[in-house]
């Protein structure tokens, strides 16, 4: 895709104008502020050797609008697998953070490990809930963990973002995790 550049400057000039309208502080201590926090808490509360997972990553994992929301818990869903499978998910997590593997295969990888461990809830629950625990969780995921190196992406927010920077873009169908992960 040919990134117009036009429109690239357009779109940070909008943003710009919002931050310059609403103040810097404001911008950051209220409507962006707590991603900042989010990090910082995580960073501080992260243990992957600690011995409860499920204690260590409901304290390290803030609450908030990344990661709950009323028809979006991954958290939770995090939680519930770390209890019930915690070896599974400490390793998930480990493969995840491996930072000498490429990125898109990390997030393919994890994403399937919880597809699967939720295949397996949902059979033994008679059920068809979702996990939550897709490419906008693990991608937040990396970046509370490598906030340098990652960025968290809403996958929806990219579409329109896409769409502005080329009309006639379409996502390809089917693609991983890490292949929307390196396509956004």
């Amino acid at each position: 895709m040919t990134i117009d550049q036009q429109k690239i400057r357009s779109w940070t000039q909008i943003f710009l104008r919002h931050v310059a309208d609403i103040g810097l502080t404001r911008h950051v201590e209220e409507e962006e502020g707590y991603k900042f926090v989010a990090v910082e808490h995580f960073q501080r509360h992260f243990d992957l050797e600690a011995a409860d997972l499920v204690t260590m990553l409901d304290d390290a994992i803030v609450n908030n609008n990344l990661v709950a929301g009323s028809m979006y818990f991954p958290k939770k869903m995090l939680l519930i697998f770390a209890e019930s499978e915690p070896e599974v998910v400490r390793n998930a997590l480990w493969r995840l953070y491996d930072e000498s593997r490429p990125v898109t295969d990390r997030l393919t990888e994890v994403n399937v490990t919880f597809d699967e461990l939720m295949a397996r809830r949902n059979e033994a629950l008679g059920e068809t809930a979702h996990s939550y625990i897709n490419l906008r969780f693990l991608s937040l995921m990396l970046g509370l963990r490598y906030p340098e190196q990652h960025n968290p992406i809403k996958p929806s927010e990219w579409r329109v973002f896409a769409k502005y920077l080329n009309e006639s873009f379409t996502q390809p169908k089917r693609l991983t995790a890490g292949e929307q992960y390196e396509l956004y």
